[in-house]
């Protein structure tokens, strides 16, 4: 007779005579189990076998059955309480972590084997373990180190959205107060502040331990810092298309434009509706500097050549930045006229002195045109002190001649000599345009943002009885229109001037000629202001690219 058992060893016939009837053992026992009889198959089916019958003329194999037995688990909570599900029993095969129970006013200090609770306090069953098993809860009132040691691990160290904070301990209210609740409120709520700080948030509870307070300290990420290498940019259109890059890249967004009249009253309905749904939310969440760009087409000589009107233009966007949470105000007088140079430095200080007044966080810039021309109808030698920065616009400074329309550096040849295309005009680059600024009126590097184009500046001309005409302005492609209808465009070429750091293409009958940015002149670019120590990059305009291409260079050049 051959037995399979896996209990616990006991002597078992293991031969029998055909004349001879065995009765089987039910003495074997298996820890955890109970014997469930012997069975002559493995999968424990038919009858349960008692005896081998005298008669019986083979050999017999048996196999033993085993039932695993349950135990009960029961808790003496003494006052306290446990959330269901709980487990109330185990297997010998079973780990058990027993559950927290919880007690008003109270602090749980482990289960016992004993109502006296003597011995180490148990947090769970091992494997292996038999026997039903009885707990007792320990419990400690609480104290003002609980609640302590419980605040220590409610708030994060740095903050920038609205915190929960706790509102019970143990069933008593806590009360909130912040030393700075205009950054973060008593109840929590979040206002991301111009520059990083430490605000103090204080708990107070009151229990049967007396009273309790809790000082807990936690920084606020403030506003992206502003220092050279300055991601900026201008949205004109497209505003319900922006993408999570879009904030993630830029530090600074100019949102153009809304218009002054001649009494210096701002307007632009459509454009405020679309700022304040699609920008400033998620600018702000992302710490994002919001700037609202007033249009070149205002009525500025009207409005700098009375005073009254002045201070009536700058009350005005003072109200404008406060009641839709702008950080500050962009000055976009592209044509001031000769004689009018002083006319814009006294409006700009007007302008500067109630924005900086009304938060001296909040930006005042202009937008101001690169090269020679533009700059000296600023008065900058004494107007630069009321602009935080210059939005230097180094794009469409030449459109005829076969010039570059945005030159990094200069070009007095050109790079294309059969074409007649590729060079810059006087002073008309950026590298000059800095210098310009720098030499002529001492403006700080630091203060420029240099601008570039997001579209291309197309230029034609024609053949006639052996003559070119020359070249002429024919339009402003976008970029994401240049990417899909001339680069890799079979009828056109396309090059890129290594000295002046410009692409262009040319068709091939000598017909079209468009100078523009691509990603390796943006990232050209963007080295240049990092090696140099230039305020920033910033682009005209964010509606000209849905491929997203220049933005991710910017991003990446200027490592945001």
């Amino acid at each position: 007779m051959l037995y399979f058992n896996g209990g616990s060893e006991v002597d078992y016939p293991t031969t029998f005579a055909e004349n001879e009837e065995v009765i089987l053992p039910t003495s074997s026992v298996k820890n955890g189990y109970t014997f469930g009889g012997w069975y002559d198959n493995s999968s424990f089916t038919g009858s349960q076998i008692e005896v081998v019958p005298s008669g019986t003329t083979s050999d017999v194999t048996l196999y033993a059955k085993w039932n695993i037995v349950n135990y009960l688990i029961s808790y003496q909570l003494n006052g306290g309480s446990i959330g269901s599900p709980y487990p109330s029993s185990y297997t010998i095969n079973d780990e058990i972590t027993l559950p927290i129970p919880s007690y008003t006013q109270y602090v749980f200090q482990g289960w016992y084997d004993n109502a006296d609770f003597l011995g180490n306090s148990i947090s769970s069953i091992v494997l292996g373990t038999t026997g039903n098993k009885n707990y007792h809860a320990k419990w400690r009132v609480i104290d003002a180190d609980d609640f302590r040691l419980f605040m220590e691990s409610s708030l994060p160290a740095v903050v920038e959205e609205d915190l929960e904070l706790p509102s019970t301990y143990e069933g008593l209210s806590i009360s909130w107060s912040s030393n700075k609740p205009t950054v973060m409120s008593n109840t929590g709520v979040y206002s991301r502040p111009y520059l990083a700080t430490t605000v103090i948030l204080t708990a107070s509870v009151s229990g049967a331990f007396g009273s309790a307070t809790q000082d807990y300290e936690v920084d606020l990420k403030g506003f992206k810092v502003l220092s050279p290498g300055i991601a900026s940019s201008y949205i004109y259109r497209g505003y319900n298309t922006v993408t999570q890059a879009f904030f993630d890249t830029l530090d600074i967004i100019n949102c153009a434009f809304i218009t002054a009249d001649a009494n210096g009253t701002l307007s632009g309905s459509t454009f405020l509706t679309n700022v304040s749904t699609h920008i400033i939310p998620k600018a702000h969440e992302q710490g994002d500097w919001v700037i609202v760009s007033i249009s070149p087409s205002s009525s500025w000589s009207a409005i700098a050549a009375n005073s009254t009107i002045v201070n009536t233009f700058a009350n005005n966007i003072v109200s404008l930045i406060n009641t839709y949470g702008f950080d500050g105000v962009d000055i976009d007088w592209e044509t001031p006229s000769v004689g009018e140079e002083a006319l814009f430095t006294a409006m700009m200080a007007v302008i500067y002195q109630k924005v900086k007044a009304n938060n001296p966080h909040h930006l005042v810039t202009a937008a101001i045109a690169a090269g020679i021309w533009q700059p000296p109808r600023y008065d900058l030698n004494n107007s630069k002190q009321y602009l935080d920065f210059i939005n230097m616009m180094a794009y469409d400074m030449a459109s005829s001649s076969g010039y570059y329309q945005n030159a990094l550096y200069r070009q007095t040849t050109f790079h294309n000599s059969t074409m007649s295309v590729g060079k810059t005009l006087n002073s008309c680059s950026i590298n000059e345009s800095v210098a310009f600024y720098v030499n002529n009126y001492a403006i700080s590097k630091a203060k420029i943002i240099v601008g570039i184009p997001f579209y291309g500046v197309r230029q034609t001309r024609t053949y006639s009885e052996g003559t070119w005409s020359a070249w002429s302005k024919a339009s402003t492609p976008y970029y994401h229109t240049i990417v899909a209808n001339y680069i890799g465009n079979a009828d056109y070429t396309e090059y890129y001037d290594s000295g002046a750091q410009v692409p262009y293409l040319v068709k091939n009958d000598g017909t079209e000629f468009i100078s523009y940015d691509n990603p390796t002149s943006v990232a050209v670019k963007c080295q240049y202001v990092i090696d140099n120590q230039i305020g920033g990059i910033m682009y005209w305009e964010n509606g000209c690219d849905n491929t997203g291409a220049l933005l991710a260079s910017m991003k990446s050049a200027l490592n945001k």
